[in-house]
Order: structure tokens, then sequence, then C-alpha cells
């Protein structure tokens, strides 16, 4: 929780210098060091970073953010997971701590050293990360440098900086109440979707800004601890923190070292956190200006305000000219970061269920807007729970005033999941299928989604062949401890080593399983015996933010699954927004236990997924 907070304000503060390196390097980007050297040079200037650092057979580790960022790549963290992704046109990386397993795009790679944590901070291995980006790593023997490089950076990422484009005295975003003065000296870099984050830069600084949702018990105390780590290390020269009769909080932070200075501000209001982050050279000629106008920065109106706002009576339009399509989202909505470029996806900001995916592939003999709708209806009629899901009839329908397929699913999750539905409607435009897929709190929400979408036919000869799905069937087996298992066709292993997690293709359904061998086979009870604790009860609520609590559904009892006899028991997770159900098998095989946790949420309870991991538990044999 205050993890996710540091995180959030670190990345921020960390995007900001970076991003100056970045625009500076029209034609390419060049990071050069030692081994065991804390300074990276990137660029032609030193970023103090953890020194990175040689692992096994010469594998050198480097930490992911100054490589991945300094690319302009996206970086992601999972505590619970310890998974960190790497996002970077046309590639997408997933690393977990520990796993020498990467997973690139729809495919996993081996890694000649897996990912370590060291002290508090993820480090990788510098070939493979680099190399998959398209950069190259040399290593000069006289000098014992490394020296990374990837060209023309600008040309491969395909950016173009945005423009204000206007002279008004301030400028501003009425959504969300805040303006500032007009930064004329920058131009604005980046502005995601949904508006909660703006970047300012120049070739010497910038102004990063960004509304942060706080959660339920953090407070203006855990702002400034946050924004105060993110400063660790270097010379601080203001820390000032104020609470007004309104209970409206202002922090400021500044700080340097020998390259930049690094001003954090922020104001803590009705659960929200307004983060303003710049950055500039020390010796740089604006830099008074730079933070003058981060100082600026106010949630009182202001007249003469250049509104960068998208929002027209509660909604967002979004455009792609990419697939020329445009659709207007709720204003709460933000885009999540896709690998693929043939789909868009948004979800909501709110703690209820609301998301919104279009994606576009190719026609063909076997693949039409009727054949896809058909295909995936009978995917959620299969895995989904009879009990709390409810899948209507196919139906014609028109969108954009072209025919289409259409059909409902309604959502009677138990708990605290709530009802909610999914629309799924296909169609078809030229050489192209279409299909748009509108998850929210009620139908009325999805219709308006789905009746505002706009789409033009797409140029076969430029956009080319878009496949629905190149994966081919293929027997694939999963090594567990001494043993392996054969590994569904719908599930993706994602960790080696003494724990196995598989994941689900079209669901949040996971498979953890654990050997513990040289076990005893009539202890196979004992082990479920921690899962019904009060430690674990209040460990897992501890460790899992959101959680209500967690309720035995039923008790350790004895059960047979192909060879094997042990015993098993399910757990429910209720969370503020959804419910889970674990269901825990510990099975003797051949003189050891074999320990399996199949979670998934509530609606896929009883539905096929339980017959697909029986499947693969039964197939467990010697390898």
């Amino acid at each position: 929780m205050k993890t996710k907070l540091t995180a959030v304000i670190s990345a921020l503060a960390i995007m900001c210098p970076l991003m100056s390196f970045v625009a500076q390097a029209s034609d390419r980007v060049e990071i050069n060091f030692s081994v065991g050297d804390s300074v990276l040079m990137v660029n032609g200037s030193g970023l103090e970073v953890t020194a990175p650092y040689v692992v096994g057979d010469g594998t050198t580790l480097v930490p992911v953010r100054v490589i991945t960022e300094a690319f302009g790549a996206e970086v992601g963290w999972d505590g619970a997971t310890q998974t960190v992704t790497l996002d970077y046109p046309d590639v997408s990386i997933s690393l977990t701590i520990g796993s020498s397993t990467a997973v690139v795009n729809d495919h996993t790679e081996q890694l000649a050293a897996a990912p370590e944590l060291y002290n508090g901070t993820t480090m990788v291995p510098l070939r493979f990360i680099s190399e998959t980006f398209d950069a190259t790593v040399t290593y000069d023997d006289a000098t014992q440098r490394i020296t990374v490089v990837k060209d023309s950076v600008a040309a491969q990422q395909g950016e173009t900086q945005l423009q204000t484009g206007t002279d008004q005295a301030y400028i501003g975003d009425s959504y969300y109440g805040w303006s500032m003065k007009n930064p004329t000296i920058l131009e604005m870099e980046d502005r995601t979707f949904d508006g909660r984050a703006t970047l300012f830069t120049n070739e010497t600084g910038s102004i990063g800004i960004n509304i942060i949702t706080l959660e339920e018990d953090e407070t203006s105390d855990d702002v400034y601890n946050s924004a105060l780590s993110v400063i660790e290390g270097m010379t601080t020269s203001i820390a000032e923190k104020e609470t007004n009769g309104l209970g409206v909080t202002n922090i400021h932070l500044r700080a340097k070292d020998s390259d930049i200075t690094v001003d954090l501000r922020a104001i803590v209001k009705e659960g929200m956190a307004y983060m303003i982050v710049s950055t500039a050279e020390n010796d740089a000629s604006d830099i008074n200006e730079i933070l003058d106008i981060a100082s600026s920065f106010s949630l009182t109106k202001n007249d003469d305000v250049y509104d960068l706002s998208n929002v027209t009576n509660g909604s967002r339009l979004f455009e792609s000219d990419e697939l020329k399509i445009s659709m207007q989202l709720p204003a709460d909505y933000y885009q999540t970061e896709l690998s693929m470029t043939n789909a868009y996806a948004f979800n909501t900001a709110e703690d209820e269920q609301g998301n919104v995916v279009i994606g576009v592939y190719s026609k063909s003999d076997t693949v039409s807007a009727e054949d896809s709708a058909r295909e995936d209806r009978d995917r959620y009629i299969e895995l989904t729970d009879p009990h709390t899901v409810k899948v209507s009839n196919l139906e014609d329908t028109t969108v954009n005033g072209r025919d289409a397929k259409e059909y409902t699913v309604s959502f009677y999750g138990d708990g605290t999941h709530g009802t909610y539905v999914m629309k799924d409607v296909f169609f078809e435009i030229g050489d192209y299928v279409y299909n748009l897929t509108c998850e929210m709190t009620s139908e009325t929400d999805a219709d308006k989604v789905i009746s505002s979408l706009k789409a033009e036919e797409l140029d076969s000869d430029k956009v080319g062949t878009i496949l629905k799905d190149a994966s081919i069937d293929t027997e694939e087996s999963v090594e567990v401890g001494s043993r392996k298992i054969p590994l569904h066709k719908d599930w993706k292993q994602i960790t080696e080593g003494d724990i196995v997690l598989l994941m689900h293709d079209y669901t949040d359904a996971t498979l953890t399983i654990s050997e513990i061998a040289d076990s005893n086979a009539g202890d196979t009870e004992d082990y479920l015996e921690y899962f019904a604790s009060d430690e674990y009860r209040a460990e897992a609520k501890e460790q899992n933010d959101g959680l209500k609590g967690v309720t035995c559904v039923k008790g350790a009892h004895s059960v047979t699954i192909g060879a094997m006899d042990g015993y098993m028991m399910e757990l429910r997770y209720d969370y503020d927004t959804n419910t889970r159900y674990d269901t825990i098998y510990s099975l003797a095989y051949g003189g050891d236990v074999y320990l399996f946790i199949f979670s998934r949420s509530d609606i896929y309870r009883d539905g096929g997924l339980k017959s697909q991991v029986r499947e693969m538990i039964t197939g467990l044999r010697a390898v």
C-alpha cells in the first residue's frame, strides 16, 4: 500500500530527468559504465544508481529502471508476485524475481541469470534486456567498460511531442480542477488518456503532474514520507508540510545532487494527492523559471486558462488514427498499455467493475464476425460458473450502421463482487473483423459506449494481415521438482523452480504447484492445517490490499485424483470489489507430497476450469 504510493511518486521523479536524456538523444541513446560504478553515463550525463554487478558465469545485472527508461520503455511492478513488466513499442517483457524464465510478448525465453532484488532495487540481466529492445552491448577489454547503444530512438518510438498551442496565461484541467502558469519554455511531451499524468520537458528540465487516488488508510503523512524517500541521499534544502483549516495539506520538498535539482510539491485534498515534480540541471539558465512555473500549480480557479481536459458530458473521446476508430468512454477510465498494436484496452479508475477492449483482426474463410462471436460465447459458457453467470443467445444488432452479432453475459457474483454485465459485439468492415467488449455495472452504460463507436474501412495493403490466433496446439509439460505434469493448451507457465506458477490465457485463474520431497504420504492433511489457521488469515489480510476476510467454505476432506490420494479444502477471499476462491490440494505421489493451489474469481468457481486443473493434476508423472 505505502509501497505502491512510493512507487508512483518515484516513477514520476525518475521519469522527469530521464526524459531529458531521451529528448537530447535525437539520433541515439548511449549508456556507458564499468561494473561496480555507482554513476552511469547516459548520453554523456552522469546518473547515480545502484552499482551494476556480475553473477554466475559472467552475467552483468543492472538496475532495470535506468536501462529501460533511458530507452523510453515503461516499467511496472507487482509487489504481490514480485514481477516487473517492461513495455516498449512491439515488445512486452515480464520478469519475476528469482526466476530464470522471462515472458516476451506471447512466448517464454531463458535468462542467463535470474533478476534479483538488491537493497530494494530490481537488478536484471543487461544483455537480455538491451538486445530484446534492439540495442547493442559491447565490452572494451582495454578499458573494462560496457557500452549500450540504441540507435534512432525517436524514429523507432515514433513519438511526437504534444503542443499546448496557446498563449493564454495559464493551462489547466477543468475535470480535475487544477491550473498553473503556461510553461511556454517547455513542450508537452506526454499526457495520458485519462489526464491524470502530464509531462512537460525541454533539454535541461521538466515538470511532471500526476493525480493519485489514495487508499482509504493513506494520509498526507504517507504522501510526505513517500516523497521524502524519493530524494533520499540528496542534499535537501526545503522540507515543508502544512495543513490548513479546511483539511487541505500542502507539501514542498526540494533537493539536489551534483547534477540536478528536484522539486516535489503535493496538494492532498479529499482522498486525492496532486503531485508536481520538477527537475532541472543545476547549471540550466532556466532553472528558476521552471521552479516558478511548478510553484504556480493551484486547485483554485484562474481566469485566462487553456483547458487541457477532453471531458464532455461525463465522457472522453478516444481516437485512433492507426485503426481509424473513435468512441466515447466514461471520464474516469484510463488506457491500459498493451504490447499489441491491433487492440486498445481501458479500465475504470473507481473501485467498481468496468473495462472496455476493442480489437481488430483479419477476416478469412475460417474467421468471421459471426464465427468469432459464437466461439467466444461458447468459451464463456464452458469456463464460467452457471450459478453466478448467465449467457444470452447470440443476437443480431447494428453497430456504426453495420450488421453485427452480439451476446450479453450477466454476472451475479456472490460476496462483495456484485452484479455487472459484459456485452460482446462483433462486426465486419472490408477485410477486417472488429470486436468491442464492454464490461460495466449496467447494460445502459455498455450500450452508450457501443452506440458511440465509429469506424472507417482500413487499407489492407497498408495494415496487412492481423491473425486472430497464431497459436498452435502442442503437447507441452511442466517440470515440478522430480516430476512433470501436462500443460493444458489454455494455460501458460510463468515461473519455474521449487514453486511453479501457471496462468490461464482467458481468465484470471492461476495454479501454483510445489513439491515437498521425501515427505510422509500420511502427512497430506497436515499441510492444509496452516491454511485453516487464524495465523494464515491474519497474514493474508496484511499482504493483500482490500482483503476484508478469509473464510473456509470447505474444510479438509479426503480426495482421490488419478493415482493420487490426499486431502483438499476451499477458501473464500472477500475483497473490496471482488471475491476469489482457492481450492487447495495436498496429494501424495511416490513418497512425495504435492501442493496445488487453484485460485480464481467467484464467476469461475465451478466452471470448466476445474476440469482443466484436475486433468493436469491427474497427468502427474515421472520426468
